[in-house]
């Protein structure tokens, strides 16, 4: 169940208001007249908006996860004697952080205000039904009963008992067990069909059990009496039973004419403002509809009818899938706590301070004096992409001392990043067991950026390498692109192809990012775009490349890059082709990319996958021209970029200082023209201009056998802000 806060009552608000608002225009839409599928409809959603909170997956609530201490926490949680923080040097002043001023409790009046606002009408609809009581006791029978009364009775099969009085202007009808019918004094001073006519609806509501539907309805608008869309759905659901009830009295009676005469004379406002909550005959403000439905013959083919439940239940499916993911509720989910959480506060590593040493400072290394003519400024740390956290906190594992000299291990892992950016759950999938301990605890001391839907669930694996291996970093990892070129890859390791994944025909391309040191050597690689059964296999080659070391002012430094590994099966299973390329731009791509990329548009050209990828040459393996498209890679060499054409940034991402790689799949014609695009790593704000570019580039024809032929390839478009 969620949690009963104020956050989780806006969530359900917005979903609440998000599916009523798209589900509202659907009846239109599909051109939906008949009153009792309207009525079915409206029901069927406001089922659905109260089961909301039951159907749902739930994000932990930030109670329920664990948050990194404040400095005043620390300090009253470190024990009063052996401790580091609680130790002063001799003589230093002592300090104290003062706890942060208390602000309004948001929670607590919300809930106040919510509950108060139930009782309050359930008061009210308490009174409501006292008056109900009232009315029936003071109200004089009918009598004598006129026969059309009667004959309403023999008409639909039901009963009630039929009371006068002037202290309502149209007719009300409520009970269960003994229902009454209140009619207005000039209820006798209408014709013999339209007192039949108005007999027959309210006898027809009787035998409907009307009533016990209108009491629910009126439980509901009380407990969300603050929420206005689901106030209109109850309105709505009143109007198509009228006009369902309106349609079966015509049927019944056979005449038209005297129902609507009914209608218009008992349309009169009522004398007081009063609450009841029965079958109204009447409300003034749907008089229009009812009487317009009336006058027109409604009738839908059952096929017609079904087809359009079928697509409004679809709209809603993913509609409603878009608002809980778009506004989740969060409840005690069980999180698995992080193993710092055991470790006394007196004892712990120094992480957190790794936040608020100088830019490009890492946790247990040396910042190292500044060279003499190195710029002030730092570069940028690596941005978040498109629904994905940055890693704001890195630990390289340490080299486990039971290792023999010269070895190392990847071992690859399943993390949790909770709504805090803390690293909440590590699962192994494998590794060496030698290293399995050192890399699950370096993972664990990871910190990333708040998720924007927690928890979020990737794939890692870590290279844990000697330490001679690695170069002291004085510097945080800074993300390829813009003036910052991509390292270029000097050893190739090919992944193998999962038998379960060759088995299942799954194929596709995996995205990764990996966390290049500055000796070229790949510390520890993550998912980005997954595909299950084949993300281990990526991980486990990629973490084993080797690329030359990126010098920024004659200092190495550590980078960020983004690369694919594309898994595509051939008629020989054994042999599946794996392009690897790194975007980009790698050595068999486009001449190594354009040069540095282009100032806020290409970065490194095309992504052309990495040498020895497909074995085999011609995918399908027959000779001459194939009938279908091949992808890039082995003896498929991209082809030359021979116009180029630079993204415009967008105006709207410059303004929200977005940046980053879009990914882009390309199908190139056999004139060298880019006849289809798909994305692969998508940044909504610069998509279209990433496509609009792309479009317009052309290369040369690849030729197979001496034939031109279309080719399938990855292409990257780079965004940066200056």
């Amino acid at each position: 169940m969620p949690a009963l806060t104020a956050a989780n009552l806006v969530a359900y608000a917005l979903q609440v208001a998000a599916i009523v608002a798209i589900g509202a225009g659907l009846p239109v839409v599909l051109r939906v007249t008949s009153p009792r599928a309207r009525l079915i409809y409206w029901r069927a959603l406001l089922l659905v908006c109260l089961a909301l909170p039951l159907i749902q997956p739930l994000v932990p609530s930030p109670s329920s996860t664990l948050r990194p201490a404040t400095i005043a926490q620390i300090e009253l949680a470190t024990p009063a004697t052996g401790s580091r923080s609680a130790q002063s040097a001799p003589g230093a002043p002592a300090t104290r952080i003062s706890a942060p001023p208390e602000s309004w409790p948001v929670g607590p009046i919300a809930a106040v205000i919510v509950l108060s606002g139930i009782v309050a009408r359930f008061i009210w609809l308490g009174i409501g039904l006292v008056s109900l009581r009232r009315l029936r006791r003071f109200a004089a029978l009918l009598l004598p009963r006129p026969t059309a009364v009667d004959d309403a009775c023999l008409l639909t099969g039901a009963d009630a008992e039929f009371r006068m009085t002037p202290a309502v202007a149209r007719p009300v009808t409520f009970g269960a067990v003994r229902p009454v019918v209140v009619v207005p004094n000039g209820f006798n001073a209408l014709g013999d069909e339209q007192q039949k006519a108005v007999a027959c609806h309210e006898l027809v509501h009787v035998r409907r059990q009307d009533w016990l539907r209108a009491i629910g309805d009126e439980v509901v608008r009380s407990v969300f009496w603050f929420h206005p869309a689901l106030w209109w759905l109850l309105d709505q659901i009143h109007l198509a039973l009228e006009q369902v009830v309106d349609q079966e009295v015509v049927e019944l009676t056979g005449a038209r004419q005297p129902y609507l005469d009914a209608l218009v004379r008992l349309a009169a406002p009522a004398p007081r403002m009063s609450l009841r909550p029965a079958s109204l005959f009447l409300r003034r403000s749907h008089l229009r509809e009812r009487v317009a439905l009336l006058l027109k013959e409604v009738s839908m083919s059952r096929p017609r009818l079904v087809a359009s439940f079928v697509v409004m239940a679809a709209v809603l499916l993913v509609s409603g899938r878009l608002a809980v993911s778009a506004f989740p509720l969060q409840g005690t989910v069980p999180v698995p706590a992080p193993a710092v959480q055991a470790i006394p506060i007196s004892e712990m590593a120094p992480a957190p301070v790794a936040i608020a040493q100088p830019q490009g400072a890492q946790a247990g290394q040396s910042q190292g004096s500044k060279r003499p003519g190195e710029p002030t400024t730092q570069p940028q740390p690596p941005k978040a992409s498109s629904g994905v956290p940055a890693k704001i906190h890195d630990v390289d594992p340490v080299f486990p001392s039971g290792a023999q000299a010269g070895m190392n291990g990847v071992v690859v892992v399943t993390i949790t990043v909770d709504a805090g950016g803390l690293v909440s759950d590590v699962m192994v999938l494998k590794g060496d067991p030698v290293f399995v301990e050192s890399a699950v605890d370096a993972v664990r001391q990871w910190r990333f950026e708040p998720p924007k839907i927690a928890p979020y669930v990737t794939t890692v694996a870590l290279n844990v390498v000697p330490p001679d291996a690695l170069m002291a970093r004085t510097r945080q990892p800074v993300r390829v692109g813009g003036n910052i070129r991509q390292p270029v890859k000097i050893k190739d390791v090919k992944p193998v192809y999962p038998p379960e994944a060759q088995q299942a025909g799954v194929q596709g391309v995996v995205i990764l990012e990996l966390m290049v040191d500055g000796s070229g050597i790949v510390t520890d690689a993550r998912v980005l775009r997954s595909i299950p059964l084949l993300d281990a296999a990526a991980l486990d080659a990629a973490t084993q490349w080797q690329f030359t070391g990126l010098l920024l002012n004659g200092v190495p430094i550590p980078v960020v890059m983004t690369v694919t590994v594309n898994f595509k099966l051939d008629s020989t299973p054994k042999t599946a082709g794996v392009a690897g390329g790194v975007v980009g731009g790698v050595p068999g791509g486009v001449g190594g990319g354009v040069s540095g990329g282009v100032q806020g548009g290409v970065v490194g050209g095309v992504a052309g996958g990495v040498t020895a990828g497909v074995v085999g040459g011609v995918v399908g393996g027959t000779p001459g021209a194939p009938q279908a498209p091949v992808r890039v890679g082995g003896n498929i060499r991209p082809p030359v970029k021979i116009k180029d054409v630079k993204p415009v940034y967008p105006e709207e991402a410059k303004a929200a200082a977005i940046q980053g790689v879009v990914i882009v799949e390309a199908l190139i014609g056999t004139d060298g023209r880019v006849q289809d695009l798909s994305i692969l790593r998508s940044i909504p704000l610069l998509d279209q201009a990433a496509l609009d570019a792309v479009r317009q580039w052309e290369f040369t024809p690849t030729l197979l056998n001496g034939v031109a032929v279309p080719v399938i390839m990855t292409l990257t478009v780079s965004f940066t802000l200056q």
